[in-house]
């Protein structure tokens, strides 16, 4: 068989296997979480996103232990501070980290295919 032929029956059977599933949305309802709880799963995202764009800041911190990590510097204006990892968990940590280099490893091999890819920049 030729490549073409290969990619079209593997396009096949891909369409056949979607016809029997079907999409399902899950909502999450948090009205009953006392303010406490609101705050500090406010704080887990926040620190999470201050996680993220600590690794990404430095692509050489994807080699530390990422579950060891108690701070992290962020940029507020023009300075550096210090910020406290205190809500966040290790296993959290390890999966930002492991997605992080993931995502790089897939922007490198759709670079080597001849894609226009961009870089990871910090989230806002």
């Amino acid at each position: 068989m030729t490549k073409a032929e290969l990619i079209k029956n593997a396009l096949q059977k891909t369409k056949e296997r979607r016809k029997t599933q079907r999409p399902v949305v899950f909502q999450l309802k948090l009205q009953n979480l006392s303010k406490k709880k609101i705050e500090n799963l406010r704080r887990v995202f926040l620190e999470a996103k201050w996680f993220y764009n600590w690794l990404v800041s430095d692509l050489e911190r994807l080699n530390l232990p990422a579950n060891k990590v108690g701070t992290v510097e962020g940029k507020v204006g023009e300075v550096f501070e210090e910020r406290k990892l205190g809500f966040l968990g290790s296993q959290i940590k390890q999966g930002i980290a492991d997605k992080l280099k993931d995502n790089l490893g897939s922007l490198a091999k759709l670079k080597q295919n001849g894609h226009k890819v961009g870089v990871s920049n910090p989230r806002s």
